[in-house]
């Protein structure tokens, strides 16, 4: 008989029926409870050893760290949604090879190639090849995102409460921000077998009920997650992510609509953090830079796509609504007249513009402005790229010109609030 699915031989009417039926439900039951606490399981666990068929039978303690950490990085584990919490909330991580374990709580970059400027390339000795350092940074680097979250998030505990005991609630504070970037991205790169798994497995690494959660309809589980939450990551506006918007509201009266609906799209960026308050969210920390705020005026509608002439640039951009944003957000409402805009774009990608690179940002409607506090609504997130560049050569012929003004830095000289429904 198949304890799993109670399936047994006994005929229906009997009390061995009722009791094997109940049986099946305790399963159920204890399977919830189990997936429920699996986050606490591993971030109360002393150490994780992970056991992957591939590195046990591909790597060897005396491979070079570059060889291993690629291979960690590759395999089969690091490709699959419910292994994230085994890394990424344990205290100590390591991985059985074939013919021992290889622990990557130990693994530092090494001392003698801090000074790289100072290296030139030279392939028989490691200690002065360039290449071999980059390599080995961005591995170690790439570890890090997986897995050790808990201890770097003690790590830099300790460190802080070493030089100031006062400023330990700051890295609480800001702990679940940076590990809503850190579990959205990874999700991004791995399979679950089905779409719930990865609202259940990033519940749990937020500390938040995996089980309550997934009694949520489906499209409400990560706004759910979000707004459990007192600090979210500033990003949030930028990315092009589903979201749960009614096609029957403008945006002013949707408030909610920037918290997106599903784990999907492009990847969050860790930096300005916003506060959650009542009836809005507060633009509160500014690291590594404050976004850029240009205010656009008085216009009652924007395109897709559009030019657009910054005050302070020689340069024209083209400004686009991404892709699955463009089909997901209902059609802008002209019925709102005329309203104040402003662009929020973000300062690192859009300094970088001229190296090819797309700057992200949102469109956001200023509801409310009294001298250094603005008030905004999130109208839909953006694109930024120069005109000249030839992919959107085409792309860009014949839209509107729409000039912006450029306000001071938000954060240092403008209070910036996002309005959001509680």
């Amino acid at each position: 008989m198949g304890l799993a699915n109670g399936v047994g031989t006994y005929d229906g009417d009997s009390p061995e029926t009722n009791q094997f039926q109940s049986l099946d439900l305790d399963i159920q039951s204890l399977k919830r409870k189990a997936i429920n606490r699996m986050g606490l399981v591993y971030a109360a666990a002393s150490a994780t050893l992970v056991l992957d068929a591939e590195l046990q039978r591909s790597c060897s303690v005396s491979s070079s760290n570059i060889y291993n950490m690629a291979r960690v990085l590759y395999s089969p584990w690091s490709t699959r949604g419910w292994t994230l919490q085994e890394g990424g909330l344990a205290e100590s991580c390591s991985f059985q090879l074939s013919d021992g374990t290889y622990n990557i709580s130990k693994i530092r970059f090494p001392r003698e190639w801090r000074a790289s400027s100072t290296c030139v390339e030279d392939l028989a000795d490691p200690q002065r090849d360039v290449f071999a350092q980059g390599i080995f940074a961005q591995m170690l680097t790439g570890v890090k995102e997986t897995v050790l979250w808990q201890k770097g998030r003690n790590e830099e505990r300790n460190r802080m409460l070493s030089e100031d005991m006062f400023r330990q609630p700051v890295v609480e504070k800001f702990y679940y921000a940076h590990i809503l970037v850190r579990a959205w991205n990874s999700m991004l790169e791995r399979s679950t077998t089905q779409k719930a798994d990865v609202d259940a497995v990033v519940a749990n690494i937020l500390d938040l009920s995996a089980q309550q959660i997934l009694e949520l309809p489906s499209q409400q589980r990560v706004r759910a997650m979000i707004s459990k939450l007192y600090y979210v990551p500033f990003s949030l506006l930028y990315v092009d992510a589903p979201r749960l918007a009614d096609a029957t509201q403008d945006c002013l009266q949707d408030r909610n609509r920037w918290l997106p609906s599903e784990i999907e799209g492009d990847r969050l960026m860790d930096g300005p953090i916003l506060e959650r308050q009542f009836g809005r969210f507060h633009l509160v920390r500014f690291y590594p830079s404050p976004p850029i705020f240009y205010e656009l005026g008085d216009l009652p509608s924007l395109a897709q796509t559009f030019y657009w002439k910054a005050s302070d640039r020689d340069q024209l951009f083209v400004v686009r609504v991404p892709a699955i944003s463009s089909a997901e957000l209902p059609l802008r409402s002209t019925d709102l007249g005329s309203v104040l805009r402003c662009l929020v774009v973000d300062r690192e990608g859009f300094q970088n513009l001229r190296h090819g690179f797309t700057a992200k940002g949102a469109s956001m409607i200023v509801s409310k402005k009294h001298e250094k506090a603005v008030q905004t609504v999130f109208e839909f997130p953006i694109r930024i790229t120069l005109r000249d560049d030839p992919v959107n050569e085409g792309l860009a012929h014949g839209l509107p010109v729409v000039t912006g003004q450029l306000s001071p830095n938000v954060g240092y000289s403008v209070d910036l609030f996002v309005g959001y429904g509680t």
